[in-house]
């Protein structure tokens, strides 16, 4: 059960889905072009091949619909309490912050092995790094979101796009270890039903064009719909080619194990690297180990995000 910031309720309901609506009613008109419009009025194909098609349409909307629902809907995961940083670090001022501060935070680090922190090099010591903010220390991976007010595991980017209501207050979310999956699927299944719509409206498109100078197709009830289906058309080639190219630089980030945010950090030396070796062993971090699963949307990412296998860069090589 969870409290509202806004006087301080609980909430003891599902979280009711804010922009995804937006999401929903684009997809549904997207729907009724392809199947109402298209399959129903324009195309002249076979009733076998209509039925294949539908069956094809149905499961990738249903398959993108609920990506879309699982990458909002998946909170990141609490930072464990053990992570709060003690008060006499925090009652310290910006002026009194020297080495012999971070002494102190980097001999408190080596006090709590069981712990994963994000730890800053300084030379001769590592002290670990903390959010002022939430007052926790930071794992590996974690960044502060201004927008969420919270530190996220793992964190990819903040995305305005997918958010949700929690008794009329709006909750935005970011792309983090928990709904990484989930989101890159959503941009996957949304890429496919762009492909198809391009794929089977096209050639309709180009016979309509072709014949538009016939006296059959003069009347309203042709032209309209076939308006309608051109519109579709050009919204699916605009759309298709953005998803593909964003979902491509995301697909990119994970082959290599790093998130949007590490790819815009300087890469030097003290550069943290999750690179596991193989674009695979890097895929299933997020994906997990069954491939059967990859594609569905359902949570199946091993680990916790606050713990990654990183390799230690040396002078003359890389170690695990």
């Amino acid at each position: 059960m969870k409290c509202c910031k806004a006087g301080g309720c609980c909430c003891c309901c599902p979280n009711f889905p804010g922009r995804i609506f937006a999401w929903l009613i684009a997809f549904f008109i997207w729907y009724q072009i392809f199947i109402g419009v298209h399959i129903g009025l324009v195309s002249n194909l076979g009733l076998i091949f209509h039925a294949v098609i539908i069956i094809f349409w149905n499961a990738c909307f249903l398959l993108t619909i609920s990506s879309l629902f699982s990458a909002a809907l998946t909170e990141p995961a609490e930072i464990d309490s053990k992570y709060k940083v003690p008060d006499e670090f925090l009652e310290s001022s910006a002026s009194n912050r020297t080495i012999s501060f971070h002494r102190q935070l980097s001999k408190y680090a080596n006090e709590h092995p069981e712990l994963s922190f994000q730890l800053l090099d300084v030379g001769d010591f590592k002290y670990p790094r903390y959010c002022v903010h939430c007052q926790i220390f930071k794992p590996p991976r974690t960044h502060h979101c201004r927008t969420c007010e919270k530190c996220i595991p793992r964190m990819d980017h903040h995305c305005p796009v997918i958010g949700y209501f929690v008794y009329k207050q709006e909750v935005t979310t970011c792309v983090h270890f928990h709904n990484h999956k989930f989101f890159l699927l959503f941009l996957f299944w949304a890429s496919i039903l762009c492909l198809m719509g391009v794929t089977f409206i096209s050639p309709q498109v180009v016979y309509l064009i072709n014949t538009s100078g016939e006296p059959k197709y003069g009347s309203l009830t042709e032209v309209i719909p076939a308006m309608i289906v051109t519109s579709g058309l050009t919204n699916a080639i605009v759309c298709g080619l953005a998803l593909f190219c964003f979902q491509m630089y995301l697909w990119w980030m994970l082959k290599n194990n790093e998130t949007t945010l590490e790819s815009h950090e300087d890469d030097d030396d003290e550069k943290p690297d999750y690179d596991l070796g193989k674009a695979c062993l890097n895929i299933k971090s997020i994906f997990g180990k069954r491939k059967l699963l990859w594609f569905l949307p359902i949570p199946t990412t091993v680990g916790n995000g606050f713990t990654f296998v990183q390799k230690l860069r040396t002078e003359n090589n890389i170690e695990e």
